[in-house]
C-alpha cells in the first residue's frame, strides 16, 4: 500500500515536472522578444500620436524602463521603430501601418527561430488618444 502510493507520487511528481514550461536558452530568447514588444508599447502609442498630428516621430523619448531587454532604440521620420538586445541577439523592426484613426505595426524579428509569436504581421492596435 505505501509502495504504490510512493510509486503513485513520484509518477505525479515526474508528469508536473513534464508539464513545466520549458527553460532552455531559446524559450528564454523568446520571452525576452516578446518582453521587448511590451516595454515600447507606451513609446509606439507615442509614435502614433505624432504621426497621427503629421509630426515627426524622431523627437518621441523613449523612458528606457527596460534597460535589460532594450539595448539601443531608434525611430525613423516615418515612425519605423528598431529595437536591438544585444543580450539575447534580437533584432525588431516595427513599421507603423495607418488603419483608421490609429496604427497598428507590422513587426519582424531576427532571428526568426527566436522571436515570439506576438511579433507577427502586425500587432495594436496602439490607441490613438
Amino acid at each position: 500500500m505505501i509502495g504504490r502510493m510512493l510509486i503513485g507520487t513520484i509518477l505525479l511528481f515526474g508528469i508536473l515536472l513534464l508539464s513545466l514550461p520549458k527553460r532552455d536558452d531559446a524559450s528564454l530568447k523568446k520571452i525576452a522578444s516578446g518582453s521587448m514588444l511590451m516595454c515600447t508599447q507606451a513609446f509606439r502609442q507615442a509614435v502614433s500620436q505624432r504621426l497621427l498630428a503629421d509630426e515627426s516621430p524622431e523627437g518621441v523619448a523613449f523612458d528606457g524602463h527596460c534597460p535589460e531587454l532594450v539595448s539601443s532604440l531608434s525611430v525613423d521620420e516615418e515612425g519605423v521603430v528598431e529595437l536591438y538586445n544585444t543580450r539575447d541577439g534580437l533584432h525588431l523592426t516595427l513599421t507603423p501601418v495607418k488603419m483608421g484613426q490609429g496604427y497598428i505595426w507590422s513587426c519582424v524579428g531576427t532571428p526568426k527561430t527566436l522571436i515570439t509569436g506576438l511579433c507577427k504581421d502586425l500587432i495594436g492596435p496602439t490607441p490613438s488618444e
